[in-house]
């Protein structure tokens, strides 16, 4: 079972390479975004721009894992738009949000590989560069996914799983509060206190 699954693009050649094995039983938010985002007193707006640019960046773009999608479109964009000046930097999520608050912090220029929900986007003044060749894609939806024996196994889990849906900014909230070192019990307890009806919906019958 996985719960955050980003779909179409995100996650694309993941779930080419899976997509037999296991069932896409719901969505869990949509309306998500990834791509590249600098602090909002950089002056540049586009992906494009960081060409004649990318000296004031360090001739690099900070990333995060290796193997996650969003780096796999991250490689891609820098062949689309023909940064070859630039490196793409592995890091990790932490990482990149260090990187970037210490850059912030002296406003020097910082580019990172970015998405919403994060709680970065609560903590800073950021803007996504627009992707005019749509590396990106235009917006993922998060969905849930199942192996095929699940529902014959444990069919009140799915139905509560095909109903449990969570907003972009109740997500992003509750990773900022995460991320400051609130416990996930505490974080979940108060999430679900403060929306019991949605917690009965997802478990009526289950």
């Amino acid at each position: 079972m996985l719960l955050c699954a980003w779909l179409p693009t995100t996650h694309a050649a993941y779930w080419q390479r899976y997509r037999g094995r296991l069932i896409d039983l719901a969505t869990v938010a949509s309306g998500t975004w990834l791509g590249l985002a600098v602090p909002d007193y950089v002056d540049i707006d586009s992906i494009d721009q960081l060409r004649g640019a990318h000296a004031r960046f360090g001739n690099r773009i900070v990333g995060i894992d290796a193997g996650a999608g969003l780096m796999l479109r991250a490689r891609a964009a820098l062949d689309s738009y023909r940064l070859h000046e630039m490196q793409l930097l592995t890091s990790s999520t932490v990482a990149m949000q260090s990187q970037l608050s210490r850059a912030i912090e002296r406003r020097h220029w910082i580019v990172v590989t970015a998405w919403k929900p994060l709680g970065i986007w609560s903590r800073h003044a950021l803007k996504p560069l627009a992707d005019p060749a749509g590396v990106f894609g235009s917006g993922d939806r998060i969905d849930t996914l199942i192996t095929p024996s699940l529902p014959r196994r444990e069919p009140r889990v799915v139905d509560l799983l095909r109903r449990f849906q969570l907003p972009l900014g109740d997500i992003e909230a509750m990773m900022v509060r995460l991320e400051d070192g609130v416990p996930p019990a505490r974080v979940t307890s108060d999430w679900i206190d403060a929306h019991a009806d949605d917690v009965a919906r997802w478990t009526h019958g289950a």
